[in-house]
């Protein structure tokens, strides 16, 4: 069992600035997979459940984990996030980007963490640990920001994705040009970067969706109850089987991702 870890999970259902677009089962995904990894590790050095955090409460939280890596209290880390996903552009075609949706989003962009800057965060890690980083959110397939394919809706349950279109266009510093992503992690033998393991909730042209009771979303629900049950195999095998399970709570065209990076 692994106790030199310290474990994030953050839910946001309120959007007060977007009415008609709260949901209702993140808080419960951050609660359930918080319960799931401490009770398959144990307890961690430090554990934090974030309820409708703001983007500077969430990146905040990260960062600590970070320090706390750096100076060697923690091996592994462990972030879920539960939210909605959209997409921000600059108004140039092609420069655009995805991102998580925290509780204080507002049409003027502000809220929004941009895949980069997060990706930024977590190569910033010292070599030789772990963040393992789960996004049940729309736009999430490998955190990257493949352009979007189409649109899946769903009977009775809601989709975890704001339209970028209730947006403003961003300035060009808070969006990357281009779809690669240049990392010092795997692989890597001096300066910073850590190993990172990217689950998104479903590929960027799906929909991460929540059950129709609002218990939670059915990418989490699918990972804690297979997690719970075999926590020992590789993730690798435990891909297929979070799908089949998710295609079971009646979401066939939703495929969640994984990533090593």
């Amino acid at each position: 069992m692994s106790t030199s870890y310290y474990l994030l999970t953050a839910g946001c259902n309120f959007f007060p600035s977007f009415p008609g677009h709260d949901l209702r089962g993140c808080i419960a995904d951050a609660h359930r997979m918080s319960a799931t990894i401490k009770a398959v590790f144990g307890d961690p050095v430090r554990y934090r459940i974030l309820e409708n955090p703001t983007r500077g409460e969430f990146v905040a939280a990260l960062t600590i984990a970070r320090d706390m890596a750096l100076a060697g209290l923690v091996k592994q880390v462990y972030v879920a996030v539960s939210t909605h996903g959209t997409r921000i552009g600059s108004g140039s075609p092609g420069n655009d980007c995805t991102a998580l949706v925290f509780s204080d989003a507002a049409p003027s962009g502000a809220g929004l963490l941009p895949d980069w800057q997060l990706k930024e965060v977590l190569d910033s890690f010292p070599f030789g640990s772990l963040v393992e980083f789960f996004a049940d959110t729309c736009h999430s397939g490998t955190i990257t920001r493949d352009i979007e394919l189409g649109v899946t809706s769903y009977p009775r349950a809601l989709p975890r994705s704001i339209p970028a279109s209730v947006f403003a266009p961003q300035p060009p510093q808070r969006i990357r040009v281009g779809r690669g992503l240049t990392t010092l992690s795997r692989g890597a033998t001096t300066g910073q970067g850590c190993n990172v393991v990217a689950w998104g909730g479903c590929r960027d042209e799906e929909k991460s969706m929540e059950l129709p009771d609002g218990s939670g979303g059915a990418f989490t629900t699918a990972f804690c109850e297979v997690f719970a049950e075999n926590p020992n195999q590789p993730r690798l095998a435990m891909l297929p089987l979070i799908t089949a399970r998710i295609a079971d709570m009646g979401f066939p065209q939703q495929h969640p991702t994984l990533s090593e990076q």
